[in-house]
């Protein structure tokens, strides 16, 4: 049986985005949010279910496709690098967008650099780096 926990549920809930349609009202995750239920899950479940690092791996690859104004008005500079990659660019806003998102949840904070942390402490057998190494196709 697979063990879940509620980690960052809280925080992800209260920053979610609230839809109105008529007289019914939702609350949907926004974009880090969803990426911060994914990391805790890939955490909790890596061994027996790939589909979150899938999901890690489309929202990253990604993000410049869903926000390509974050790369020409706030990080023009990475342009501007010799080693600019328009994909990996993308991957540096999100991680510096996703800091600057956990920076308001000081509890929330430190569990995800831990999980990002261990899990890329051994680059050579990080179990999430080789599957996003192995599936290539995040449209």
């Amino acid at each position: 049986m697979t063990k879940m926990t509620v980690t960052g549920f809280q925080e992800v809930f209260d920053t979610s985005l609230i839809i109105r349609f008529d007289e019914l009202c939702f609350k949907i995750l926004n974009l880090y949010g969803i990426l911060i239920t994914k990391i805790i899950a890939w955490s909790e479940r890596k061994e027996s279910k790939k589909t979150d690092a899938e999901d890690i791996g489309t929202i990253m690859f990604n993000y410049n496709t869903l926000y390509p104004h974050d790369l020409y008005n706030s990080y023009l500079h990475l342009i501007d690098k010799p080693d600019y990659d328009y994909t990996l660019a993308g991957v540096k806003i999100l991680g510096d967008r996703l800091k600057r998102f956990l920076a308001g949840y000081p509890q929330l904070y430190p569990e995800i650099i831990k999980i990002v942390k261990d899990e890329l402490a051994d680059e050579d057998h990080s179990t999430l780096a080789l599957y996003l190494n192995k599936n290539e196709n995040y449209e």
